[in-house]
């Protein structure tokens, strides 16, 4: 039995619990202020600027979704990979307010919502 496909809801919900202890103007001021993700066209959108006067990302590169490279994108790095993206180390920095990280199956979540466009 396969399981059903994730929806931006169910995504929204492990962001949100990512970043519980975080207000958005908290993670604006790291991230830029056009980020966020209330809804589904806020998070495709999003993109990460590093404050350092010129590098900025997209969390979701267009090129990469409906084609199988969901664990391609920033924002997965950014969730998995300890040294996150271009070695900004792993997000959201410091875990969330209970200091936890991503799970393989919140990872994999995303990933399946990605991958299904």
């Amino acid at each position: 039995m396969t399981a059903p496909t994730p929806n931006f809801w169910d995504v929204k919900a492990i962001l949100d619990w990512l970043t519980n202890q975080r207000t958005p103007q908290q993670l604006q001021s790291v991230h830029g202020s056009t980020f966020q993700w209330r809804t589904r066209q806020q998070l495709l959108d999003a993109v990460v600027d590093l404050g350092d006067g010129g590098t900025k990302f997209p969390l979701i590169d267009k090129g990469l979704i409906g084609n199988g490279r969901g664990g391609d994108t920033n924002l997965v790095k950014a969730l998995r990979d300890r040294d996150g993206v271009d070695g900004n180390g792993q997000m959201p920095f410091g875990g969330n307010g209970d200091g936890q990280y991503a799970t393989p199956l919140q990872i994999e979540t995303i990933i399946r919502w990605i991958d299904a466009g």
